[in-house]
């Protein structure tokens, strides 16, 4: 009866090992390919290594998809720009495709619709048309009208655009690996 007993036993730990090793099984089985991603991560990684600065960082960049398409936008920052402002880029067809120069200061927001940008004195908002980032001269905030301003800067709620920056290649790279993991 105990040969029996510990026969029953040790089936049922069987069956038991068996479902709860199939699902990780199939979990594991199905995980979708990056490489996608890593034709993304190509030819952008060229963008994020270029151009140090004079303290021999690589430049700020950012990666978001800001429209919707289910491909990041490469935000970079380049500081010759008066108040600074970033270059915008995609990739469609297997190639780099410069989007737009987007001037603002390091404060960066977006919802699907507009990407606001923001300085000291100055939030500006850009809204897509025929794929492409533009001024919407309506939506510009000075604070020279100092009301306008303080009332704008609590106006726009959206997603934030993480940037990042290093003088080590490989974390900057990394970062760009990180950034473009959830697309």
């Amino acid at each position: 009866m105990k040969r029996k007993f510990k026969q029953g036993i040790v089936f049922i730990l069987a069956i038991l090992l068996s479902i709860t090793a199939t699902p990780m099984y199939l979990i594991n089985a199905s995980v979708p390919s990056n490489s996608y991603n890593k034709n993304i991560y190509q030819v952008y990684s060229e963008l994020v290594l270029k151009d140090k600065d004079e303290y021999g960082y690589y430049p700020y960049f950012g990666c978001e998809d800001i429209n919707g398409d289910k491909i990041p936008e490469l935000f970079i920052f380049r500081s010759y720009y008066k108040k600074g402002g970033y270059d915008v880029y995609t990739y469609k067809n297997g190639k780099i495709q410069y989007l737009s120069k987007v001037t603002c200061g390091s404060w960066l927001m977006y919802t699907s619709k507009v990407l606001v940008c923001r300085n000291a004195d100055e939030i500006t908002v850009y809204k897509w048309k025929n794929n492409k980032l533009v001024k919407d001269k309506w939506y510009i905030y000075s604070s020279k009208n100092r009301e306008k301003f303080a009332k704008a800067s609590y106006k726009y709620v959206g997603k934030a655009i993480n940037k990042y920056k290093s003088k080590n290649k490989t974390k900057q790279l990394n970062y760009l690996k990180n950034c473009l993991k959830k697309y």
